[in-house]
């Protein structure tokens, strides 16, 4: 049993769940504004944008299904409820990946960034037909 006061756990329990359905409801937002929009797929930012609100929203979603299970249970939490080798094998292969894709999606918005910003700087004239 955890050496924690017994208001610790479910204080802990409400802002979990609390950051998991903002962060849900809010990247889910951003991906029907991206999707159902078609002026806002046009942009190459926009769906960089999404991208990365998809690959938090598959993390948050993975943790509200691995993380909360022992507060749902009413159990300590002591680690991952891990009953079998292909679980095991998700539960450290998903986030990875979902960690993976926000990181090489921020590297592509600073390229992005940067190369428009050069061109705009250096190539004012043939902007419009590169961007």
């Amino acid at each position: 049993m955890s050496s924690a006061p017994n208001w610790v756990h479910p204080v802990y329990r409400a802002l979990l769940y609390t950051e998991i359905a903002f962060g849900l409801l809010a990247n889910l937002f951003v991906l029907a504004i991206v999707v159902c929009n078609r002026k806002m797929r046009r942009s190459a930012m926009n769906l960089l944008i999404a991208n990365l609100a998809l690959a938090d929203f598959l993390l948050l979603l993975y943790g509200a299904i691995f993380y909360s299970y022992p507060y749902i249970m009413h159990t300590p939490p002591d680690g991952l409820l891990i009953s079998a080798k292909w679980v095991c094998t998700i539960s450290t292969f998903f986030p990875a990946t979902c960690w993976t894709a926000t990181v090489t999606t921020f590297v592509a918005i600073a390229v992005e960034r940067c190369v428009r910003d050069l061109c705009l700087r250096f190539f004012p004239l043939y902007t419009q037909y590169l961007l």
